[in-house]
């Protein structure tokens, strides 16, 4: 059997690829990147709020920000593209007006509660009703 601990870790591992897949790992970085630059630009500036401007304003980006663009732009399986393609599947696999898809057949409503009452008796009660006492 396998271990609680193994599983949660095959489970974490699978996420990180699945969202390396979604292209999360430029997110990730794009976020270390700004808190690097916020702390950069208010070391020098003395305050955060001048720091935050200058991080967030596009005027001055960092090394970082710019090798992270590139290889975002770059990437064959960027987020944008894989969307893309996947409307193109959705375009082909819709139903058209001379399939229009598999038929519905028997009646797949639930049972109303009284319906199910009368079910769960095998025989009716006895008549007269006997007088116990």
């Amino acid at each position: 059997m396998v271990s609680i601990h193994y599983r949660r870790l095959l489970a974490a591992v699978l996420f990180g690829v699945l969202a390396c897949g979604a292209g999360a790992h430029f997110a990730a970085l794009q976020a270390v990147a700004w808190a690097g630059m916020v702390w950069n630009y208010s070391a020098s500036t003395g305050s955060l709020v001048e720091g935050a401007r200058q991080t967030f304003s596009g005027e001055h980006p960092c090394k970082m920000c710019t090798r992270i663009k590139d290889a975002s732009q770059k990437d064959p399986q960027s987020p944008t593209k894989a969307l893309l393609a996947a409307k193109k599947i959705e375009m082909i696999a819709a139903p058209t007006a001379d399939d229009p898809g598999p038929q519905r057949r028997g009646d797949f409503s639930y049972p109303r509660e009284r319906d199910l009452c009368a079910l769960a008796r095998f025989e009716s009660p006895p008549v007269p009703v006997p007088i116990i006492g």
